[in-house]
């Protein structure tokens, strides 16, 4: 049986805030992401702290397309703050570039965007394949398969929607033509793994690999012809494989 205790560790949050947070409503999983933030930051005293994607996964259970998407939806309704941060060494090419993504809880509920009162939430998740569309299944049979299936099933969307995210700077995906879908599924599948254990097979990989794009002065503009790279150059097999591994596009190169 529980028995929590408070001076096991506990939550300070003012009764206006609650009040505010009781009368908002927010989707489930946006929720449980919420919950999270709150408790990484407030249980520790501190308005804000670096979460990776899978300490979200590990505390609630979701996959890496959902927390995502449940973030993207906080962010919308301006209840959380989300910085990334690069971290580059002294060296003119860095080897190494790391970025870290920090959140904090939006504590001014006067600038939270509540939902729309009506909203029509799907009740099956599909994956569109070319044969047709396959519901999922509600219940998984076997770990391995959940994990197999969530690796193999490229999300397109959600990749676009990191690059806009985090490089606003650059030219915008307008259109997500079947070159481009062809271009990510080829890099998702790219059997390589970074230092830190991530493969292009994962949202939380492609969150750093756009991080340490921007971290290219060379990629952001700041170059003898004012030339900035766009998410067909990012996704380029050659491209992609020399910003991975720094060897290009942190110094004065050409493109």
């Amino acid at each position: 049986m529980a028995n929590p205790q408070t001076e096991n560790g506990h939550l300070l949050i003012a009764n206006e805030i609650q009040d505010a947070l009781c009368r908002i409503r927010i989707p489930g999983e946006a929720r449980q992401i919420l919950d999270c933030i709150i408790r990484k930051t407030y249980g520790w005293r501190k308005k804000e702290d670096q979460i990776s994607l899978s300490q979200f996964i590990e505390m609630t259970g979701m996959s890496k397309v959902h927390v995502c998407q449940a973030i993207d939806k906080l962010i919308k309704m301006n209840l959380i703050t989300k910085e990334v941060v690069t971290e580059k060494g002294n060296e003119s090419l860095p080897k190494k570039v790391t970025a870290s993504v920090s959140y904090g809880f939006q504590k001014d509920f006067e600038k939270w965007i509540p939902l729309p009162k009506k909203v029509t939430l799907p009740k099956k998740v599909t994956i569109v394949t070319e044969k047709g569309n396959k519901s999922l299944p509600k219940k998984g049979t076997t770990k391995d398969t959940n994990t197999k299936d969530k690796k193999d099933t490229c999300p397109f969307q959600d990749i676009v929607d990191l690059f806009h995210k985090i490089l606003p700077e650059l030219p915008r995906v307008i259109a997500l033509t079947p070159e481009r879908k062809k271009a990510i599924s080829a890099r998702w599948s790219e059997k390589i793994k970074t230092e830190g254990g991530r493969t292009p097979n994962t949202l939380e990989f492609w969150e750093v690999y756009f991080s340490r794009a921007r971290a290219s002065p060379f990629l952001m503009g700041e170059n003898d012809r004012g030339w900035k790279a766009d998410f067909d150059f990012l996704t380029t097999k050659s491209k992609f494989l020399a910003i991975i591994e720094g060897r290009k596009y942190f110094g004065n190169e050409r493109s």
